[in-house]
């Protein structure tokens, strides 16, 4: 394992803050101004794109300010393995807003 445990802690945390913002994401979604200009067709896709961007994002802003530099494509691929691991439960909270 290559990312520390404080990386794949602020991942896992990360993921969670995901979870827990879907209903908002979906919100924006599902708003008839923001489906005509960013042409969404099915609001649980962006949903997921959304939240699976934001954790990608976040994690490499955190890595870098840990470390100074970019995470390599080991580092990137643990963690996408981490989030992987977890993609349902974002589907699950996404599918739970109806």
């Amino acid at each position: 394992m290559t990312l520390s445990n404080e990386e794949r802690g602020f991942l896992e945390r990360r993921i969670d803050s995901s979870i827990k913002e879907i209903k908002t994401t979906i919100v924006i979604a599902r708003n008839e101004d923001n489906r005509k200009e960013w042409q969404i067709q099915n609001d649980g896709d962006f949903a997921l794109g959304w939240a699976l961007g934001t954790i990608f994002n976040d994690f490499a802003f955190y890595y870098s300010n840990i470390r100074q530099s970019k995470p390599n494509q080991e580092e990137m691929d643990e963690a996408i393995e981490i989030i992987s691991k977890r993609v349902r439960e974002l589907k699950e909270a996404i599918f739970k807003c109806g």
